[in-house]
């Protein structure tokens, strides 16, 4: 199911999506996924959140409250439900849903940069333990890992690689991101 709501959102125009994104450090919410586009000022904000359920007595009613949380916490604009397949849309108040054919393409596009120092943090340590992960097999310590230099290296583009793509963060915003990390790990 997941692949197929991450290609309708691609469809849509959407080119970052995070499935189970921690939504800061504090937070135990992680909405099943977040996908990203830009504001009118031209900032990356998280744009869309789409709870996914499954099973005979799921019904789309359900993801309300989740949605409402997401909503709340992140920002965003447009809350979906898909629930056995069926694509769902919430109101803005985001206490009823409309049976829909799929997502709707962000209104100011995807572009833009990350201007969010929590969540740019959140969104290293994120990419930081899935790198660590990979080096369990071989035997690494996780505290005694070593980020590759691609993952903290300077890009034309300064910001984080994610599971599904890149995420480019304002400069001074990454700068801080990654000073927070270090705190944080160290």
């Amino acid at each position: 199911m997941r692949d197929e709501v991450r290609a309708m959102l691609r469809s849509a125009g959407f080119e970052i999506i995070q499935f189970e994104a921690p939504l800061d450090r504090s937070s135990k919410v992680h909405p099943d996924i977040v996908a990203w586009a830009s504001d009118a000022s031209g900032e990356l904000v998280p744009w869309a959140v789409v709870e996914i359920k499954s099973g005979q007595s799921k019904t789309p009613e359900l993801t309300l409250p989740a949605l409402a949380r997401s909503r709340d916490l992140l920002g965003t604009v447009d809350h979906y439900a898909v629930v056995n397949g069926r694509w769902f849309k919430a109101d803005r108040s985001v206490r009823s849903l409309e049976s829909i054919d799929g997502p709707t393409t962000p209104q100011y596009g995807v572009g833009g940069l990350l201007g969010d120092e929590n969540l740019a943090t959140s969104l290293l340590l994120k990419s930081l333990w899935r790198e660590a992960n990979k080096e369990r097999p071989r035997g690494t310590r996780v505290d005694y890992f070593f980020p590759s230099a691609e993952l903290l290296a300077e890009t034309n583009v300064p910001g984080i690689q994610m599971d599904d793509g890149f995420v480019p963060v304002r400069h001074e915003v990454l700068w801080r991101a990654r000073r927070a990390e270090c705190v944080l790990r160290c």
